[in-house]
């Protein structure tokens, strides 16, 4: 068996060489095109004929999710799919990916970009194999809302483990990831207990446009902010990475720490 190191150095190579040829074939492979908002809104009403309920995003706290004007490959999920998000969070995932295959871990894409209609599908398959509604709206959001409508949403998993498993939540990936994703701006959608009435889904991860990192006047300036838990009630102290100059006028001191100050892009 290879030592360590060099098992990391070629699993790289044959990930950047599945990468390259990914690279070459999605260049032939346009985007798919997302829905317009009366689209969606007869896929919604298509919904309801089934049995969803017309209050269902209110009674769960959820609301509609816009398809993007644009979409960006991330690379073939686990079943060689082209696999898609909106440009931002698509380098971010790119980002993060690339970060946790430096420390060992493979993150894999279950499912990321799904339209309304697809959603729609999902919940017409379901019914017509007998399911019971309110069990279906327990573990798949309703069409139109769903985040992964809005192009912000992975579904994740790593070799070895069952996809879209609450055993994903024993894995070294689930690990890193509750560790590391949130600077990447992903957070978990339902932990358990959640407020939305669906079940817990440890593989389910979603872009935030501030939750990760907030934007530095010079669009390249991020410092590493680590505050003590409960020290600190400023909201600009309540994310782990924050811009330099806006994190620092909000530390306190006693309540915080720098530990570290870098350059990374703006995705």
């Amino acid at each position: 068996m290879l030592p360590i190191a060099e098992s990391l150095i070629a699993r790289r190579w044959v990930s950047d060489s599945s990468l390259m040829r990914h690279h070459s074939r999605m260049l032939r492979t346009p985007p798919p095109a997302t829905l317009g908002v009366g689209a969606r809104a007869r896929a919604m009403r298509a919904a309801q004929a089934l049995g969803i309920p017309v209050d269902y995003g209110h009674a769960r706290s959820l609301r509609p999710q816009r398809e993007p004007a644009r979409l960006q490959s991330i690379g073939l999920d686990v079943q060689q799919r082209p696999a898609w998000l909106r440009p931002r969070a698509a380098a971010a995932f790119l980002r993060m990916r690339r970060a946790a295959m430096h420390d060992g871990i493979e993150l894999q894409v279950v499912s990321a970009w799904r339209s309304c209609e697809y959603q729609l599908g999902i919940i017409r398959r379901k019914c017509e194999r007998g399911q019971d509604m309110a069990a279906i709206l327990a573990v798949s959001a309703a069409p139109g809302y769903s985040e992964h409508h809005s192009g912000r949403a992975l579904d994740l998993t790593s070799p070895g483990s069952a996809m879209l498993e609450e055993a994903f939540e024993r894995t070294p990936a689930f690990a890193w990831l509750q560790d590391h994703a949130r600077h990447y701006g992903f957070a978990l959608s339902y932990p358990r207990g959640n407020r939305h009435g669906i079940a817990y889904e440890p593989w389910h991860w979603c872009w935030h446009a501030q939750s990760g990192a907030l934007k530095c006047p010079s669009r390249r300036v991020y410092a590493a902010c680590e505050t003590m838990p409960g020290a600190c009630s400023s909201a600009a102290c309540a994310e782990p990475m924050h811009c330099a100059r806006q994190c620092a006028s909000a530390m306190h001191a006693g309540q915080g720490r720098w530990h570290s100050l870098r350059r990374v892009p703006f995705g």
